[in-house]
């Protein structure tokens, strides 16, 4: 085409005569070239200076860089395409330059039909593979703006929806008349809702991100089991449903893998039942997963079990089925549904079950009600025959609440009152401080027994004041004092961040009564066993 560019091509030759050879041919096929040299190292500098489309290199070169060695340097510092162009076409020859990724490898002598075929192939070759890299990179950046995105959304919302739900619980436990506490009531439970969609956005974004990082520990089956009649808790009263699980015989007591994906996945399925069924009960259970149901080859060390939620809902017509577990679908018209939601939660179900190594499935008959299917892998737990280590005597919450001495680091004045009026209500004795620094002075002028730390805060925030506390050179500051963790930041990767820092547990805004008093409970009792 008139007017276009030629492409310009850097010769790497050590003999002289072949390098005016290939010249000559280069320009015969209509390229310019852009410098002829012999030796590695020129071929680095000139690539530098020069910007060629292409190098032309031979495998044996003069000089203390050798061929490899130049065009890896080439294609790392300036990502410019090498091709190769010898003599030489034995296998050790072939071996030592591959390791530098070649676009083309070329015998001498070489006609100019083949030496352009070559040179345009690579050259294209090279142009697919940037627009890859520059694709990858724009999605990449994309991925991290709407992480960013999603945190600071999710932050703001957390912070205020904690002040309304604390503020909503503490007027439930005063002495409300009934009607207003109704309207109390009805407040928490619209509150509750935004929270749940908001949940449901940021575990559905998390798992998009492709984070399949598996958090194993020991947990026991009975405890997981009966943890899960507390979800949907005050719909499911409602509407008199019952909640019922059953743990095939055989079954070990104790399991080892992801706890908190395994219950999400669980709880997801228990919450729909509960949402759906206006009668009846649910039933979760869990036995070995038959070979006939799950084929397969499982993992050294691991069993695959089935696990199921029964409900006694509608049941879900046939057609509706096959794309249940797809994105924003729901088995309801948009139009006519009675139920709320996003559509969401069984495509998070399905995304966590595949994380767990398994398949999710139902089984449903339209009037008689749906059973919930799904395999999950998990290794043996040695407290299955020992049994976990536990202290003779455990006190009560009561008795462990009572005096405990709380030291509150938050700067929103609503959480601040929440959370205080609800440890008084335990028992607890509670000051507040609004940044990380006066957490530091507070706890240079009092011995606290815990430390309720946010970590978004104006002059300190709170990895800076637990790092600072659990480096041990501040006077008077006892540095293996209990943190935890409070804060509105809930993406995936903030509870490690906090761990990491030396906090010893996380809970993320809003929280409420039991949930709070139960993680200060369990802290507490772990540290009494550690140290």
């Amino acid at each position: 085409m008139l007017g276009m560019a030629k492409e310009r091509i850097l010769i790497v030759d050590d003999d002289t005569i072949a390098g005016i050879d290939v010249k000559a041919a280069l320009v015969r096929v209509g390229y310019e070239v852009a410098g002829l040299t012999f030796s590695g190292e020129e071929a680095v500098r000139l690539a530098g200076e020069t910007d060629p489309d292409l190098v032309l290199m031979d495998v044996r070169l003069a000089g203390g860089m050798d061929a490899p060695a130049a065009a890896g340097a080439i294609a790392e510092r300036f990502d410019i395409p090498v091709v190769f162009l010898t003599i030489y076409a034995d296998d050790v020859a072939l071996r030592s330059v591959k390791v530098s990724g070649p676009y083309a490898y070329l015998l001498k002598p070489v006609d100019d039909r083949e030496l352009k075929s070559a040179i345009e192939i690579a050259l294209y070759k090279h142009e697919l593979e940037r627009e890859l890299r520059n694709a990858r990179d724009d999605a990449e950046a994309a991925n991290e703006a709407k992480t960013s995105f999603l945190a600071t959304i999710s932050h703001e919302l957390r912070t205020p929806l904690n002040g309304v739900l604390g503020m909503t619980e503490l007027l439930l436990l005063s002495d409300l008349s009934e009607d207003h506490k109704e309207s109390v009531q009805l407040i928490k439970d619209a509150s509750t809702s935004l929270l749940d969609v908001l949940n449901q956005i940021l575990d559905y974004s998390k798992l998009e991100a492709r984070i399949r990082d598996l958090r194993e520990n020991d947990f026991r089956l009975e405890d997981l089991f009966e943890s899960l009649g507390t979800v949907n808790g005050r719909q499911r009263r409602d509407k008199d449903l019952s909640y019922e699980y059953e743990i095939a015989s055989g079954m070990p007591e104790w399991l080892f893998g992801d706890y908190n994906k395994l219950r999400q996945a669980l709880a997801t399925l228990v919450g729909n039942a509960v949402k759906f069924s206006t009668k009846g009960g649910i039933t979760a259970r869990v036995g070995p997963c038959p070979k006939s149901v799950c084929p397969g080859r499982v993992p050294r060390g691991k069993a695959r079990f089935l696990f199921s939620v029964t409900d006694t809902g509608p049941g879900i017509p046939p057609e509706k089925q096959a794309c249940l577990f797809d994105c924003f679908t729901q088995g309801e018209n948009y139009m006519t549904r009675q139920q709320g939601g996003l559509g969401l939660g069984l495509a998070i179900a399905k995304r966590l079950v595949n994380i767990l190594g398994g398949d999710i499935w139902v089984e449903s008959v339209p009037g008689e009600g749906s059973t919930f299917f799904f395999s999950a892998e998990f290794g043996g737990s040695s407290l299955s025959e020992v049994g976990p280590v536990l202290p003779e005597e455990e006190p009560s919450r009561e008795a462990l609440f009572h005096g405990l001495r709380v030291l509150i680091v938050e700067d929103d004045t609503i959480n601040q009152r929440y959370l205080s009026r609800i440890l008084e209500l335990q028992g607890c004795t509670a000051d507040v401080v609004s940044d990380g620094s006066k957490a530091l002075d507070a706890l240079k002028r009092h011995p606290y027994d815990v430390v309720l730390m946010d970590i978004q805060m104006p002059v300190m925030d709170g990895f800076e004041a637990t790092l600072e506390i659990r480096g041990g050179k501040l006077e008077g500051v006892n540095s293996k004092v209990p943190i935890i963790a409070l804060t509105a930041y809930a993406m995936w990767g903030d509870e490690q961040r906090c761990l990491h820092a030396g906090m010893d547990a996380y809970l993320a805004k809003p929280v409420d009564v039991d949930t709070l008093a139960s993680a200060i409970e369990t802290t507490l009792k772990t540290r009494r066993t550690k140290f």
